[in-house]
């Protein structure tokens, strides 16, 4: 996976320091041993803006771009929003279950995402 670049903006009224990340992806399965074959290419773009909110914005607006690999041409624009604040939860999640292996289950668990 290539390194994320994260670029800074700041706002008009200088009042926060917010980012935007372009985070690039491919996979690839082995074709055989020595070689493989890239059957999905994509980018994640994720801003973060703290006055989004007070304009019945998210905070954290997503997309991701899925490419042909072969062609380099976009097949899919998707809103990621929901998608990254669920991704988000869903780590946590496992994260708590895995501190808990071992141990007595909790009784109620709360869950923060973006």
């Amino acid at each position: 996976v290539p390194t994320r670049l994260g670029l800074q903006y700041q706002s008009r009224d200088a009042s926060s320091e917010d980012w935007t990340l372009f985070k690039p992806a491919a996979y690839q399965s082995p074709r055989d041993s020595n070689t493989f074959n890239t059957v999905a290419m994509g980018m994640k773009l994720v801003s973060v803006r703290s006055n989004n909110p007070s304009r019945g914005l998210p905070l954290v607006p997503a997309t991701i771009l899925v490419t042909n690999p072969e062609s380099g041409i976009v097949d899919a624009v998707l809103s990621a929003t929901y998608l990254t604040g669920a991704r988000t939860a869903c780590g946590s999640a496992l994260s708590a279950e895995l501190c808990v292996k071992d141990k007595e289950k909790p009784h109620h668990l709360v869950i923060f995402g973006a």
